[in-house]
């Protein structure tokens, strides 16, 4: 599921976006024109939508990862309302480029797929600093397991739990699924974590 070429590996490793930028540039000018399938395509677009700011285009910007903030602040809110969330997921939706996800094919999925892990990774790598998570109004540091905690959490929150609590969880399973994939990419035993965590949210869900 979500197979991609090899060749492309090293351009959803990277986290820098101009490095990221002339990789994919490389690919492309390797491929002509006529070649470039329609993965490559939503990839070239994928990464435009991403971090290009259309008020600004010299702005570099990361609306993918802005994602990850606002759900998680959405879902903060514990009373928000079921109209809230599903307005919050359309718009979610739109920014990430979902909007038409039934006409996609395996391959454009995938391309979908490992530029929003890419992102969550992106967002999970902040969370292992020593700054993140600390308690009684920043005096007291966090731990590794305590920081891989909350971002376990804010992981579950800004992905199954929101689209769970608006009842939209199939037309998020790409951001779902990739968010799930980059905690445990970043955090040691991720997935054990993940699923354990998930269990103890599970009433909330």
């Amino acid at each position: 599921m979500y197979e991609i070429s090899e060749n492309w590996k090293d351009f959803y490793e990277e986290f820098n976006p101009e490095k990221r930028k002339a990789n994919l540039e490389a690919h492309l000018q390797a491929c002509p024109p006529e070649e470039r399938d329609r993965a490559d395509l939503l990839r070239q677009a994928l990464f435009e939508k991403r971090f290009t700011d259309p008020r600004d285009p010299g702005r570099r910007v990361d609306f993918f990862l802005q994602q990850c903030l606002i759900l998680t602040g959405v879902f903060r809110t514990r009373n928000f309302p079921l109209v809230k969330a599903r307005a919050e997921l359309e718009r979610t939706r739109k920014a990430l480029g979902l909007e038409d996800r039934g006409h996609l094919t395996e391959a454009e999925e995938a391309a979908c797929y490992w530029e929003y892990r890419n992102a969550a990774r992106r967002y999970f790598k902040t969370c292992t600093n020593q700054s993140y998570g600390k308690t009684l109004f920043g005096l007291k540091k966090s731990t590794p397991e305590l920081r891989r905690a909350k971002a376990c959490r804010e992981g579950i929150s800004m992905s199954l739990a929101i689209s769970r609590a608006a009842g939209m969880e199939e037309e998020m399973q790409l951001w779902n699924d990739a968010v799930r994939d980059a905690f445990a990419d970043i955090f040691e035993d991720g997935r054990e974590v993940w699923e354990e965590c998930l269990r103890k949210m599970e009433e909330d869900l």
